[in-house]
């Protein structure tokens, strides 16, 4: 029926009610028109941290004078102090997903609902022109956007999946990505994920040029009249055409298998003694001589150079 400035709480304590006036004085106005009032305010106690209320009036029966309502008096300060936390890591979020350098875009139902600027650096698309796309539409390859129901069958089964994706860019060029995707929710797939590239264009291009190298250092290898055997610790691991007829084989006959597999049974034969891969430094040399036994038969003697 009215208002107080100060009161005593539950410990006995001292408490302000600010502004208590105004607050009777819309509560009866809402009231008088309304069955209810709902408000919410701060109570200060001297030497605690202020703390939040809701206030609720209910108005009782339909008589105006004298108005009689029912106050229910809630606090919510815990409430209040867990919004304000989940409010700052929400905009801590989004800061870490705005500054990224990684980009990033969440999908669900395999469209883009956001994407932050440092995908759309990567694809050369502003953020708001790919919301709404499907994600495939950003692979350059058509064998990736092919393969995109086995990755997603693995993202719903495992809840993560990593691979490279060439990304197509406006201008007609590719740019070659790591890209890790991760469901939101891994109870709940529907819920969607997040995909995140990281630009590997340099490393790629450079492993294409180092193959393309080594592809072209081996067919200049086929074309000489020499026989050249490349060993590992595993064994050998490629011959060129000449060693080939040499051993009387195809390279499948011999990849991983010892350099020993042609040698005859001798215990001290040369292609069984390779300590020498442990122990020449580049520029040294070892030269040896002895019998070769081809898989079809054939034994002959070679000069070998390793």
């Amino acid at each position: 029926k009215g208002g107080v400035e100060e009161g005593v709480d539950s410990l006995g304590q001292s408490m302000i009610v600010a502004p208590s006036g105004q607050i009777v004085a819309q509560a009866t106005a809402e009231l008088t028109k309304g069955d209810q009032f709902e408000h919410e305010l701060e109570i200060n106690i001297p030497g605690v941290l202020p703390r939040s209320y809701t206030l609720s009036l209910r108005r009782l029966g339909q008589s105006a004078t004298p108005l009689e309502v029912i106050a229910v008096l809630s606090d919510v300060t815990r409430l209040r102090t867990q919004q304000a936390q989940l409010e700052a890591l929400g905009r801590d979020r989004d800061l870490m997903f705005s500054l990224s350098g990684v980009g990033i875009a969440f999908v669900r139902d395999g469209l883009i609902q956001s994407a932050n600027p440092a995908l759309s650096h990567l694809v050369g698309d502003h953020a708001a022109e790919l919301v709404g796309r499907p994600l495939v539409s950003l692979y350059a390859s058509e064998a990736d956007i092919d393969a995109e129901p086995e990755v997603m069958s693995l993202l719903r089964s495992l809840g993560h999946w990593q691979g490279e994706r060439a990304l197509r860019r406006p201008n007609g060029t590719t740019l070659w990505t790591e890209m890790a995707v991760r469901l939101v929710n891994a109870e709940r797939p529907a819920e969607g994920f997040i995909a995140s590239f990281v630009n590997v264009d340099a490393r790629h291009r450079a492993e294409q040029n180092l193959t393309l190298q080594a592809d072209r250092t081996r067919a200049i290898l086929d074309s000489v009249f020499v026989g050249i055997v490349t060993l590992d610790h595993n064994g050998i691991a490629w011959m060129n055409r000449s060693a080939r007829r040499m051993f009387g084989g195809d390279l499948a006959d011999f990849i991983g298998q010892p350099l020993s597999t042609v040698a005859t049974p001798d215990l001290d034969h040369p292609f069984r003694l390779t300590d020498y891969l442990d122990q020449l430094q580049d520029g040294q040399s070892h030269t040896f001589e002895c019998q070769v036994v081809g898989r079809d038969g054939r034994v002959f003697w070679v000069v070998g150079n390793a």
